[in-house]
């Protein structure tokens, strides 16, 4: 489902490229300015030119980046961005023409306008609408999309690929089945489009791993989430089936505060496609972005869930009463008489007795206000610094 609200951060992103304005009007059909930081090659009628500024470029015409990136802006508010190979990978090579084809490495393509952008890679046409997408022409094509609209046509075959998801295509017609968009925090487009959804995943990742290592055995009970989350009375079923596949109570902590936050269908509905999302790999941040819950009422809802449960284990653990050990030994017997060996009728002397135990060591009072159950779990300025609202 295309959710425009998520392209405001988008466009603020590539409103900031700084691209000039086309003195003419702007590129059109076919033609593009290419605005280059680094080093990038354009092969134009049999001649090679290294570019390091800018460049107008037309049908026919082959941009191969060598260092850095470059922005190449199209008609109809199109950007298209290339950058040298990462992580061993090739770098962005590119055909212009009315529909501009990727030759190899990657490719940010970015719709401001009405008007869709549309990419060839290996004979399959990418369609990106109101948003932004990436692409990766290797053995394969790989395509994610970030937020707006993508259509894949290939052969006759025309798939539209969900918000958050990527796919590959082994070959002209064969698309792969659709998973969860995988982002990587060393990537910069990643980074400068959904870099919150990345620190999002951060910040629910340490606080499952943290509740799935001490919260109590009551956490891998039903009634734990179904009286905490009054959203999820509907999902009963779904819990206990969760709770009966062993899964951590981190991750059940986490997917009940996002299903018990979302809107969209039954609460039993998004529960199941929560947790089927995230078993098919997703991030919890991209998770919680598919639903559409923001960071700050879900990480308050789990924090105080998880306060909560620290109150009432501090709470519950009973103190000791001091006071002095006893000192009182073994009962003791008379050594009994034995023939020593000086002769008949002497007492043999009496086996030493063992030391007596240690006095237990003296335990003060365990704390009766409430305690986090981890200082990890605790939503303090010195774990996340700014990062809390």
């Amino acid at each position: 489902m295309r959710r425009p609200r998520l392209l405001a951060p988008v466009l603020a992103l590539v409103v900031g490229l700084g691209l000039p304005a086309c003195s003419d009007g702007g590129p059109g059909l076919g033609e593009g300015r290419l605005v280059v930081q680094g080093e990038a090659i354009v092969r134009s009628d049999g001649v090679e030119e290294r570019v390091t500024d800018r460049r107008d470029v037309g049908a026919g015409d082959e941009v191969e980046m060598v260092e850095g990136t470059a922005a190449l802006e199209l008609a109809g508010d199109v950007t298209l961005e290339l950058r040298a190979g990462r992580d061993g990978g090739r770098s962005s090579a590119l055909r212009m023409g009315d529909v501009p084809e990727l030759l190899r490495g990657d490719l940010l393509v970015i719709a401001r306008g009405d008007d869709p952008a549309e990419i060839d890679a290996a004979g399959t046409v990418l369609e990106v609408s109101g948003g932004a997408a990436r692409l990766t022409r290797a053995l394969d094509v790989q395509t994610g999309l970030y937020v707006g609209g993508l259509v894949l046509r290939s052969a006759a075959r025309e798939i539209e690929v969900e918000e958050l998801v990527q796919v590959a295509i082994p070959a002209r017609g064969l698309v792969g089945a659709p998973e969860p968009l995988q982002l990587d925090p060393a990537d910069a487009w990643d980074r400068r489009i959904l870099g919150d959804v990345i620190e999002l995943s951060r910040e629910l990742d340490v606080r499952s791993d943290g509740f799935s290592r001490q919260a109590p055995a009551a956490a891998t009970e039903p009634a734990f989430y179904l009286t905490r989350f009054d959203a999820l009375s509907e999902s009963e079923a779904q819990v206990r089936l969760a709770l009966q596949r062993g899964r951590p109570r981190g991750e059940q902590l986490i997917g009940a505060a996002i299903t018990a936050l979302g809107e969209r269908d039954s609460a039993a509905v998004r529960y199941d496609r929560v947790f089927a999302f995230r078993a098919d790999g997703a991030s919890w941040g991209v998770v919680a972005r598919r639903e559409g819950v923001s960071r700050g009422p879900l990480l308050e809802l789990i924090d105080r869930v998880i306060g909560d449960v620290g109150e009432e284990l501090a709470l519950s653990t009973p103190t000791t009463s001091g006071g002095p050990p006893s000192t009182a030994g073994p009962p003791t017997t008379a050594p009994p008489t034995t023939t020593a060996p000086g002769g008949p009728g002497t007492t043999a002397p009496p086996p030493t007795p063992p030391p007596p135990p240690p006095p237990p060591e003296e335990e003060g009072p365990l704390p009766t206000t409430g305690t986090p159950i981890d200082p990890v779990l605790e939503p303090v300025d010195d774990l996340l610094g700014d990062l809390l609202p």
